[in-house]
């Protein structure tokens, strides 16, 4: 959803950009290539538990769907999530099942879906188009024609990557909320 003020500015599904018939295929697809990779990535996060235990492994949002290879529910702990996200970034286990999933669903097939890594557990996705920078659109550029976006997930792949690339933005690598404030502290309100 996209409001200025309480004016409603912009709202569509992922269903209705998709089409019913494409959106359960996406479903169906995904489960095949989490059923085949899902238990491995768990023991990751957390060694001794089983599949069949955990939830969630699709969060439909508005226009969005984020992926969560291991379940988001019962929810992990921040242990579990580090855990997962450590040897996900030494063993590339998340960027295994992205890559999967672009060549079933990417830009050049009939989903027309777009993929990146999100958060610490997750695989964002979203239809070509719709990533971050999809919000520029709603900031005019003769009003804002530079826009700072900070962002943790910045390299190629990343769920930031598009809006910190984008050549109206001035992008800011952060690790933290805390980091964010500071910068945003040193650029912004120091004045």
């Amino acid at each position: 959803h996209s409001y200025v003020g309480e004016k409603l500015l912009h709202c569509k599904s992922i269903v209705e950009q998709m089409g019913e018939k494409c959106w359960h295929e996406f479903e169906a697809g995904l489960n095949e290539i989490l059923r085949d990779e899902a238990a491995q990535l768990l023991q990751a996060a957390s060694p001794g538990a089983e599949l069949a235990d955990r939830g969630t492994f699709l969060e439909r949002r508005m226009c969005t769907v984020n992926i969560c290879v291991i379940g988001r529910t019962p929810a992990l702990s921040k242990a579990e999530r580090a855990a997962f996200e450590a040897a996900d970034k030494a063993a590339g286990l998340r960027a295994r099942v992205l890559a999967q999933l672009v060549t079933k669903f990417g830009p050049s097939t009939e989903y027309a879906l777009n993929f990146s890594i999100g958060g610490q557990i997750g695989i964002d996705c979203a239809p070509c188009g719709w990533d971050k920078t999809f919000c520029l659109q709603f900031l005019p550029e003769d009003e804002f024609p530079t826009v700072h976006f900070f962002g943790d997930k910045t390299d190629e792949g990343g769920g930031d990557y598009e809006l910190y690339t984008h050549p109206r933005t001035i992008g800011h690598t952060v690790e933290s909320p805390e980091q964010t404030m500071e910068l945003v502290q040193s650029l912004f309100l120091n004045v």
